[in-house]
């Protein structure tokens, strides 16, 4: 009679193993990947006048770019004191980490944007930005983006417009 127990709840087990190892694979699979899906992606910014960005992480590669002051750029690799970046167009390339900064900038990524008095279409137009200008962050609401235009200019410009953080 246990014999006949046991040959059952081995049975048992033995057909619903492969079922068990798919539901935990499955868990497996999703609880790696959540930590870098629920990353939210690593900006940095020019912090000097302009820095180098170079086709490789070493001092004396061949300069690929060079990019003005506040220019925000997405961080998708590390090596040492080096970052690999993109910008909203495409893969740049290295960039030397101390010339970074964490300060928030944006990119202006349509030709023409309006900078208004609030956060809103609906707020009065108070200026223009052009495509490829730098501007620093200074607030974020609702997919609106308060900032500062160099020549000092402040207001609130709709985030699809522009890239960065």
């Amino acid at each position: 009679m246990f014999t006949a127990a046991l040959h059952r709840v081995h049975r048992s087990i033995r057909s619903s193993l492969p079922h068990a190892l798919l539901v935990a694979a499955t868990l497996a699979a999703s609880w790696t990947a959540l930590p870098s899906a629920a990353r939210a992606p690593e900006f940095v910014s020019v912090k000097g006048n302009s820095a180098n960005v170079r086709a490789q992480p070493q001092a004396r590669a061949q300069v690929q770019w060079e990019l003005s002051k506040g220019y925000p750029l997405q961080v998708t690799a590390r090596q040492g004191n080096w970052l690999k970046v993109r910008d909203y167009e495409s893969a740049l390339g290295w960039v030397y980490r101390p010339n970074t900064s964490t300060q928030a900038h944006h990119v202006v990524k349509a030709r023409i944007a309006n900078l208004r008095n609030g956060p809103g279409a609906n707020h009065r137009v108070i200026g223009k930005l052009e495509q490829h200008e730098v501007v620093r962050t200074l607030e974020k609401r609702a997919g609106w983006a308060k900032v500062r235009s160099p020549s000092g200019n402040q207001g609130w410009v709709a985030r699809s417009l522009l890239w960065g953080w």
